[in-house]
Formats: C-alpha cells, structure tokens, sequence
C-alpha cells in the first residue's frame, strides 16, 4: 500500500469522519517458515510508524477532547429569582443541612429525585464561596450527593439561582475556590469520566464567577489509569493542584506498552514535573505555560477515551529510539503494538 493511501485512512478515523471508506491495507503476517514465528515484516511497520507521525496532532487532540470538553461545558441555564420567603428557607436548610422534600421543589423549581429522599428529607452539602452561612452571596448547594454518585449543583448569588451542573463524581464530592487573576471567584470540582477495574479517569474542572454566569477556564486530567489486558498499554498519571496563585499541578507518571504478558515491554515516558497555568487575558482562561514539559496532546493521550493514534504521534520520537537504540525485548513490544494497532484498523474498514 502506497504511504499516502495509509497516511488518508489514518486521518479519516483520526478526526472521526469515518463514512464508507474502503482501503487496501497489505495485511502484515508473521513469517510463516522462520527460525523465529514471532518475526514479522518490519518495514512495513516502520511505514506506517512514520505515516502516523506526520498526521496533525491538534486534529487528534481536538477528536479525543471533544466528548470531555462538551460534558464540560454542559450545564442548565436558569435565571430563578427566589422570594425573601424562600431565600430564608434557603439559608436556614444550608444552616441545618437538609430540606423537606416539598420545600425543595418550592426553592429549587425542580422535582426532587426520589433517590434523594430519606424520610421525607433531602440532604444538602453547601460550599460558600463568598459571604456566610447566614448571609451567604456566591454560594453552591448539591443535592444527591451522599446517597448517589451524581447529582445536581446549584451555583446561587445571592437569591438568585442562575447554573444547575449534573456531576457524575463517584463519591467525595468537594468545591473547592479561590480569587482568580481578574479579582473573581473561581470554582474547583472534580468530575469522574470512568472508574473500574483497571481503570478510572478524574479531571479537573474550573469555572470563573461572573454577572452572567460561571464562565469555563480550565478542563484538565486529573486522574488517568488505564491496566487492561486489552488494550496492550498501561498508564497511570495524577495531576495534583499544589497553587492556585499561581495555578501549579505536581504530576506523576507513566506509560508503557506490553505484549504477550508482559514478555515484551518497554517503558515509554515517566516522570514527575511541576505543570503551570497562565492566566490569558484576551480569552479569559487558563493556557498551558509553553515550558510545561508535558505538552496538552500528551496529557490528552493518558484519556480513557483517547486515540492510539495520538499517542504514537506525540511519542513517535521515544518509539522510534525504542526501534532504533532498544533491546530487543523493548523492539518486540514496540514492533507488537504497532502491528496489533495496524490490524485493528483492517478490521475497521
């Protein structure tokens, strides 16, 4: 198969567009009549190494952020005004840390989950961002939260409900806050995308107060792990903030691919470096420091959801050296994923 019809297929299922393709891919088989039965036709994958190398890492990234940038982003508009009545009702179920079932979808103007309800009571958890207990002004109120691993969060100003938030947490679920660089409140919570055996992701997601609503800052990993047999790649990171002023993550991890039961494996990048984010004040948000030495696309490639493609193309440099410089057991993984992920794609078209 010509490079450049590998290069096409490649990126057609990078950028999920898939419709109808058809390709010729030269099926790569292990030699049949050979001292060693392992060994297989290695040119062919060094070909399609270098195919994947030259596909756009920001088109990957984009494809693997789009499910978790939207969830992100997902919230309910509301805009409720709440009467002196029902606001002190408000303060004094913050105060006692639960409502009555009927007083709930009086305040809230919503129908209480049934899950929620405990002898005609619904536990509240409130974070107070700004105020007091007794006054409070920017404030959260989170329904469900100890008798499920979801629930609603309600972001307040003062007697104004203006954001609902679905959070699937799995479990301790906390609001963290601080004053950000523009003098407003920002928020900080975490948001669970998958857990199981062998695998689980966290991120880190923060939003800015503002007079019109909470605005997205920073979307972020937080938690990565991924220790499937299937899969034939092991991770694990963690992103700990350690700063909010400036914004600082300690991180810890690692990367490897395996075949075989472990018989063929080979280390592809570990570590422990401090991330920063700056504060950009044209878009209002947080970018990555162009120093950080785990750029974005790297952090995208630790996703549960992430594309094998990404991965190879942001560390094609450390698998080509593998190839080049390795031991032989560190060429066999490397040769071994390459090939599983090459037949996964014949089989998709």
């Amino acid at each position: 198969m010509k490079l450049k019809q590998l290069f096409s297929v490649c990126l057609v299922l990078a950028i999920c567009t898939i419709s109808q393709v058809k390709a010729q891919i030269e099926t790569i088989t292990y030699c049949k009549n050979c001292d060693n039965p392992r060994e297989i036709k290695v040119s062919l994958l060094d070909s399609f190494l270098d195919s994947v190398a030259n596909l756009n890492s920001e088109q990957l990234g984009r494809a693997v952020n789009a499910y978790y940038d939207s969830t992100y982003r997902q919230k309910s508009t509301v805009g409720i005004t709440l009467s002196k009545k029902d606001f002190n009702l408000l303060k004094e179920s913050i105060e006692n840390g639960e409502v009555h079932s009927s007083s709930f979808e009086q305040i809230f103007s919503i129908e209480p989950d049934p899950s929620w309800i405990y002898e005609g009571q619904i536990a509240l958890e409130s974070f107070v961002f700004k105020g007091s207990e007794q006054d409070p002004i920017e404030f959260a109120i989170v329904a469900g939260a100890q008798t499920s691993w979801e629930g609603k969060t309600f972001f307040f100003i003062r007697n104004q409900l203006f954001e609902i938030h679905e959070v699937f947490h799995k479990g301790n679920y906390e609001i963290s806050h601080y004053t950000g660089p523009e003098g407003n409140t920002i928020v900080h919570y975490l948001r669970n995308h998958g857990r199981g055996t062998g695998i689980s992701q966290y991120n880190h997601c923060f939003y800015e107060f503002t007079e019109s609503g909470l605005r997205p800052v920073l979307n972020l990993i937080q938690t990565g792990v991924l220790y499937s047999g299937g899969s034939h790649r092991n991770f694990n990171i963690h992103l700990r903030k350690s700063s909010s002023t400036p914004l600082i993550f300690d991180s810890e991890y690692n990367s490897a691919i395996w075949m075989d039961d472990f018989e063929e494996y080979a280390v592809i990048d570990s570590g422990s470096v401090n991330l920063q984010y700056v504060w950009d004040q044209k878009e209002n948000t947080y970018k990555a420091n162009s120093q950080n030495k785990l750029s974005n696309d790297q952090l995208l490639s630790f996703y549960l959801e992430g594309n094998p493609l990404l991965f190879i193309n942001v560390y094609y440099d450390r698998l080509k050296h593998l190839i080049e410089n390795g031991s032989a057991q560190e060429q066999g993984a490397v040769y071994q994923y390459l090939y599983s992920l090459k037949s996964d794609l014949e089989d998709k078209f």
